[in-house]
């Protein structure tokens, strides 16, 4: 035993300077460079490729976010009764951003919800009533809290 004692304690030794070595280097090390996002045509980052990746968050289930940011976003938990017109929307994934498709459901529910109903009205009344409620006024192309801002006559930049 006596003679394989000097050996031992040498390979211990070379042991603890391997390990004080990779300890060094590893602390010493450049950071990995992260690659960049990638970035839509506007130079805006892109948040989704097909409509799988957004999905419906927030405690009001009123944002429409990329599947992978989903769990780290918290919000308040207050509701309107236009909150459930989004049950009548579809979160899509749009020139790769997440955002609400805006369907005509979605709007006929808030108008109807804000005493607005276009859809008794024909001709002239009822091109300047959808003028005035953003079917083709002020609000069209907006989607979401945008559409539900505007029609509550509240400045909304598209």
């Amino acid at each position: 035993m006596k003679r394989y004692l000097p050996m031992l304690i040498g390979i211990l030794l070379v042991l603890a300077v391997v390990a004080v070595y990779l300890s060094y280097r590893t602390l010493n090390q450049e950071p990995i460079p992260t690659s960049q996002p990638a970035l839509t045509n506007e130079g805006q980052p892109v948040e989704c490729y097909t409509d799988a990746d957004c999905m419906v968050a927030g405690c009001s289930g009123t944002l429409c976010v990329p599947r992978d940011e989903q769990r780290g976003i918290v919000t308040t938990c207050e509701y309107k009764e236009e909150y459930a017109c989004f049950a009548n929307d579809n979160c899509l994934c749009v020139h790769n951003k997440c955002n609400w498709q805006g369907s005509e459901l979605f709007r006929r529910c808030v108008d109807q919800l804000q005493g607005v109903d276009c859809s008794t009205l024909t001709g002239a009344a009822l091109e300047q009533c959808e003028a005035e409620q953003g079917e083709t006024g002020t609000c069209a192309g907006l989607t979401g809290f945008d559409y539900i801002e505007c029609q509550q006559g509240r400045a909304v930049t598209p």
